[in-house]
Order: C-alpha cells, then structure tokens, then sequence
C-alpha cells in the first residue's frame, strides 16, 4: 500500500486521529482504535476531472468523521470489483465496499457484478471482519445503467443515490455531494463499531 499524508493527496493514506468514546479502544489503556478499510472506485478515490482528487479524499472525511479510528484507503479509479482483492494483513476490523460506478461504465454484466461482489463479502466475513456496503452513487451518463444496490442478509447497506446529486461529470461526484455521502457513511460505520463494541 502506498502511502498518503494530508499533503501528498496522491497517495493513499493510513489516517490515525485521536480517540474519542464512541470507538473501540477509546480512552486509556483500552484496545487499539479501531481500523477501517476502504475498498471502492474513482468514485471512493474521489477522482476528480483531470486526475485530480478531491480534497480533502473521501478516505480523509471519514478519518475526521470517525474520531478515533485509523483509514486505510485501498480504493483506486477505474477499479472494478471484479478485480477486487481483500487485503490480509492490514489488521482491519471493518470493510467498506463502495463499488458500482466503474462496473456501470464498463457494462459489466450484473450477474457477474453481484457475483464478484458476493464472494468479495463472503471472504471478508470469513475473516471475522465487520462489512458495510456503500453505494450506489447517481450516474446520469447516457448508456450507463445505474449500478443495482448489492444486498447482502446482515450486512448493513448505505444508500446513497438518494442524496441530493451534485456531479462534476456524469460519473463523479463534486465535493458537497462527496462530503453528505461521508457523513452517510461514517453514522454507518458508527453505529456497525458501536454494536460490537
């Protein structure tokens, strides 16, 4: 995994913040802060027109949203999840997957698509890891079919095409739109980290 500061947004990031309450491992002496893993597309990358990533990342929103808990972004642009593999060896207790975007403008077969997506969560359950599912962003690209929300029984899934969709292409979303599925994201995650705690 490269690596990725506050200044060198190109890269991706390890984001530890200070602990707060609401987290496992808050205060001392507890456990280490919990780790969140995130998987996606451009649009969990947030690619921006001419390469550039929005800033801060989604990955940074959610670390300054989760107080407390350390980021590892693992999303790329163009990534489909059918080319998708779950790192091992990162100590991650929760996933987020946020694919669909890149698989809508590949056409990816949705059969395959779930497929993929299925044996994605699959592994990561089997490793005793929390999952969440975020996604689908709005894509109003003529000839891109929206990505189908991926259900999966007792995995939590963040909608997030019903937020208010303010795109810089047909694809992506600009940085206000971005930013509200973060926050969506993060009270996800809150709440999965809190269950468990």
């Amino acid at each position: 995994m490269r690596e990725q500061t506050m200044n060198t947004l190109a890269r991706r990031a390890f984001l530890p913040v200070l602990a707060l309450p609401f987290l496992p491992g808050c205060g001392g002496g507890g456990p280490s802060p919990a780790r969140v893993a995130i998987y996606g597309d451009s649009v969990a990358y947030g690619w921006q027109p001419g390469g550039d990533r929005l800033a801060p990342t989604p990955a940074e929103n959610l670390a300054a949203l989760l107080a407390g808990a350390v980021v590892l972004d693992y999303s790329e642009p163009g990534q489909s999840v059918l080319d998708a593999r779950l790192r091992r060896d990162d100590g991650a207790d929760l996933v987020v997957f946020r694919f669909g975007v890149a698989d809508a403008a590949y056409h990816t077969p949705w059969a395959a698509y779930w497929s993929a997506y299925a044996g994605l969560v699959r592994d990561a359950l089997g490793l005793g890891l929390r999952v969440l599912i975020a996604g689908p962003t709005a894509t109003p690209c003529a000839g891109v079919s929206p990505p189908p929300p991926f259900l999966v029984p007792g995995v939590p899934l963040v909608r997030l095409d019903g937020v208010p969709a303010d795109l810089v292409d047909c694809l992506h979303p600009a940085p206000e739109y971005s930013r509200a599925c973060d926050v969506l994201i993060a009270e996800a995650v809150r709440g999965v980290l809190d269950a468990a705690s």
